[in-house]
């Protein structure tokens, strides 16, 4: 099975000058919690994901309307093209250890987005996966990108 045939088609995207207040509203509106940021040319340049925003504006304790996207995107972005195997990406997945990957065109386009959710969703028990992901598969990768100690809360 090929990515093109779980991943979220409909994805909004940014630009780096935009405000994180923007973005979090973006993300509120389509109940996202991650933003590819492109250029002027609607080519991926980053991404920016809530826990990003978080992160940045508890760190720095200063309004997100005065924050651009480009203080807290990520750069270094994994993609994925459409015409590749779910096995594939759930194998980038993986080894990146990240959940989500924008899906490309040849020039560097956002198609869409693929999560670790939209593979689950196509899951088969390994016994019958007839070209869909097996099970065991998505419940490795989850292990592989999910945090390496269990959450501890900070004042006990």
């Amino acid at each position: 099975m090929r990515v093109r045939r779980a991943m979220t088609r409909d994805v909004c995207c940014c630009k780096v000058d935009e405000s994180l207040v923007a973005v979090g509203e973006a993300m509120r509106a389509v109940g996202c919690g991650v933003v590819p940021v492109c250029d002027p040319a609607e080519r991926l340049v980053g991404v920016v994901t809530d826990r990003d925003i978080c992160l940045h504006l508890t760190a720095h304790d200063v309004p997100a309307s005065s924050v651009a996207v480009r203080d807290v995107m990520h750069r270094d972005v994994v993609t994925c093209r459409p015409d590749e195997s779910l096995e594939g990406a759930l194998a980038l997945m993986r080894r990146h250890r990240v959940r989500r990957l924008p899906v490309l065109d040849g020039e560097g386009h956002v198609l869409g987005m693929l999560s670790l959710d939209d593979v689950a969703a196509e899951a088969q028990p390994a016994s019958d996966a007839g070209g869909a992901p097996a099970e065991c598969d998505v419940a490795r990768t989850l292990r592989a990108v999910g945090h390496p100690q269990p959450y501890r809360h900070p004042t006990r």
